[in-house]
Parts: C-alpha cells; structure tokens; sequence
C-alpha cells in the first residue's frame, strides 16, 4: 500500500511538471538509457557496423539526448522524438521493442546483462586525494556540470557524496570488476532453485514466492525500460540468493527428519 501511494503520488507531480501520468519521472529518458545500452553495450559487435554509427555517436548516449533537451523544452515532445529514435535503432539493429523487453526481463532474472558498478568504483579508487577537482566530480552533478555545479549544489544544502573505497579493497575489487559470467550463473542458479522448491512442500515455500514476485516484478519494471543494469539488480539478486540458500536448507532438512 505504501509503495502504491508513493506512487500515485509521484504520478500526480510528474503529470503537474511534466504534464504526464506516471510514476517515472521523465520514463522517456530512461528508455533510451536502457535502449542503447541493450544494442550498444549488452551486444558490442553493433559498434562496429556502420548502419548502427549514427546511434552509437561515438560511445555517448547522453549526445543526442542532451542536444534534444536543449533544443526542445516540453517534455511531451522530446517523448515523441526520443520514440522515434529508439524504433529507428531497434530497426538498424534488426530487433524490436518486444524482444528487447523480453531480452532485458530475462537479462534481470540473471542479475543484469550490463554492469556500470566497476567503471563508478574504479573512478573512485583512480581519484587521489590530491586530485580535488576529480573528488569533486565524482557524482552525477559533477559529470553533469563540473566542479562549480557541486559548489552551488553545497552552497544550497545539498551536499553530493563522493563515492570512496579504502585502498586495502582497491586489489580485491580490480580482481573482481567483470564478475558478470559467474554472477548470472548464479543468480540463474537462485532462481531455478526457488521454482523448484515451490515444489516440495515445507516453511520455506511463501519466502520463496516471495522472492521469485521480487525478482519477476523488478525484471519486468526494469525491462519495459530496457533496462538491466547490474546496480538496479543488486538488493533482489541478493535476496533470491539468500532464499534459495535458505530453501535447500530447508528441504535438505525435511528430507533428513522423514523416517526410514
């Protein structure tokens, strides 16, 4: 009920700003983050063709996205055209919006196809102390603005946090940065482990259903978007991880306790 509220209330700001009906603020922004990032960085072999170059822009997605904010100020419009945009790459790349949903729900069910958390944590460990201009910038008002956005943001109250990692971890988290291979077999592993367990019966049924409305209906949010990024994954992969532990335990012992 709580979340509901939150976001029916959400819904009525964006619809009061943005002249819009929904929960995400700016939802057509997202989908294009996540559109590109499906052809682009989930599939690296389309950087290279030459039909897909006008929507690769060199690396950047934010280009054509920032070029569209500053030349068009209603929102409604910008929807239309980032649309467009996202069917005509969809095109280029021999796909549809249907499929790359359904590639991306599945892409969450295996904690993320893509994984930005090294590049941010590698940032932070890069950065010395020495360096305050890079300390600075390590948030999103920096990289959008640059160090004299952080300072008037400060000089409002509202302090941007700099990520940081102790130099002991920088070692262990060089060794671990593209982890993506194991954790999707693990987090697929989870998953087949709850669905089975579903099953058999025991205590340990409605946690496992539980987790499985989790991960399916974060999925399925992120995947309306195109989105499934590892960071946005972390909190229910975790979840399912833990459950399916706990699953295995349970059934584990119900079948050692049966008499024979």
């Amino acid at each position: 009920m709580l979340i509901a509220s939150l976001a029916i209330a959400q819904s009525f700001e964006n619809n009061a700003e943005l002249g819009v009906f929904e929960p995400v603020s700016e939802r057509a922004r997202a989908q294009w983050y996540g559109a590109w990032q499906a052809i682009f960085v989930a599939d690296k072999e389309n950087r290279s063709d030459p039909a897909r170059a006008e929507f690769f822009d060199e690396g950047n997605l934010y280009t054509f996205l920032k070029g569209l904010e500053r030349a068009e100020p209603d929102y409604k419009v910008r929807v239309k055209v980032i649309d467009e945009r996202i069917d005509a790459m969809f095109e280029a790349a021999d796909t549809s919006p249907l499929r790359e949903s359904a590639d991306s729900f599945l892409g969450g069910l295996q904690a993320g196809r893509t994984d930005d958390v090294a590049g941010i944590v590698n940032n932070a460990l890069d950065a010395t102390p020495a360096d305050q201009t890079g300390r600075l910038t390590l948030n999103n008002v920096g990289r959008a603005g640059g160090v004299p956005a952080v300072l008037v943001a400060v000089n409002e109250s509202r302090p941007s946090g700099v990520l940081s990692t102790s130099v002991v971890f920088r070692r262990f988290g060089r060794l671990y940065e593209d982890y993506r291979p194991s954790k999707a077999i693990l987090a697929a592993t989870g998953v087949l482990i709850l669905l089975g367990s579903l099953m058999v019966r025991g205590s340990h049924r409605p946690t496992s259903l539980a987790a499985l409305g989790l991960i399916g209906s974060v999925s399925a949010a992120l995947g309306s978007a195109y989105i499934d990024n590892a960071r946005y994954l972390l909190g229910p992969t975790t979840i399912v991880l833990v459950m399916a532990t706990v699953a295995v335990r349970s059934i584990v012992t119900m079948v050692r306790s049966l008499p024979r």
